[in-house]
């Protein structure tokens, strides 16, 4: 059963807002309100659901990523997708879209998939 909502373009999600030193703008994954069989999740099941797999799209990169532990170049690059510590992060509005993304620091990223 998919319960998860995925953004997979970068395009799809364009932002004005800009990530300072070592900090990285992720767009996270939405959970459905629906499961593939059409059964309504209640807000509950859906507020757990979010709270367990951490993962969306690198959107972009503040210029100081990762540079304090001397690995130079980003491991990830925008459009990549990501998986990041549970509490990591606050939520912002882009203020022309109303888009949600989340700003967290370099090191709150914890895997990449491809």
């Amino acid at each position: 059963m998919e319960r998860w909502i995925k953004h997979d373009k970068i395009e799809d999600h364009p932002t004005t807002l800009k990530p300072l030193r070592n900090t990285v703008l992720v767009k996270l994954d939405d959970v459905a309100e629906k499961s593939t069989g059409g059964i309504i999740l209640t807000q509950d099941t859906r507020e757990k659901e979010k709270g367990i797999a951490m993962s969306g799209l690198l959107i972009k990169i503040g210029p100081n990523a990762w540079e304090d532990i001397g690995e130079g170049a980003p491991q990830v690059q925008p459009g990549q997708r990501v998986r990041c510590v549970r509490y990591g992060g606050v939520m912002v509005k882009d203020p022309v879209s109303d888009e949600e993304f989340h700003i967290m620091n370099d090191e709150d990223l914890i895997a990449a998939e491809g």
